[in-house]
């Protein structure tokens, strides 16, 4: 009986922890109301900065500029979509637009020793300057989850912080219209 119930509990907890994982959690200064967003506001200027780590350094100066490209590719591609099912268009960091994105995305590398994974976040503004909310995601790297493939855990990654981006985005947008 106690196998059982510890499998039980086991199970429940296992549960509990894929569903925080599928969660992007978001940060909100005080004082960011929905005044801080233009009415309509659906395009993101948006500023990428990659960071591919191994072992312990800093490799992204070493890193093939084609690869630091398909990283950025595949994490763009992956927001895009999740936004555009609400009507959200990301557009190039000169581009007018009345919010303002920066994505910060850490690729570290599989090495037996330190694992691997990828870490994402977004820090949101407005045309202003002001931020409204950040978010952020993660995954590492598993052989049965992402097969240690760094770019299927970044694809994920970034499906997460695009399901963030849109809630942190959403009680703003909802009491501005």
């Amino acid at each position: 009986m106690t196998a059982v119930t510890s499998f039980a509990k086991i199970s429940v907890l296992g549960a509990a922890l894929l569903a925080i994982a599928a969660c992007a959690p978001v940060s909100r200064p005080e004082g960011v109301t929905a005044a801080d967003v233009p009415p309509g506001a659906s395009r993101f200027a948006t500023e990428t900065k990659i960071e591919i780590i191994e072992t312990f350094s800093d490799a992204t100066d070493k890193a093939d500029p084609a690869e630091i490209e398909n990283y950025k590719a595949i994490a763009l591609s992956a927001l895009t979509g999740k936004l555009a099912a609400e009507k959200l268009e990301i557009v190039a960091a000169n581009a007018e637009a009345p919010l303002k994105m920066r994505l910060e995305l850490q690729i570290r590398r599989w090495e037996p020793i330190t694992g691997g994974g990828t870490f994402v976040k977004a820090i949101v503004s407005n045309a202003a300057g002001k931020e409204l909310f950040s978010t952020q995601a993660g995954e590492g790297l598993h052989l049965l989850a992402n097969g240690l493939d760094s770019k299927i855990a970044l694809r994920s990654s970034m499906e997460r912080l695009g399901g963030g981006i849109l809630d942190g985005l959403k009680p703003l947008r909802a009491t501005a219209s």
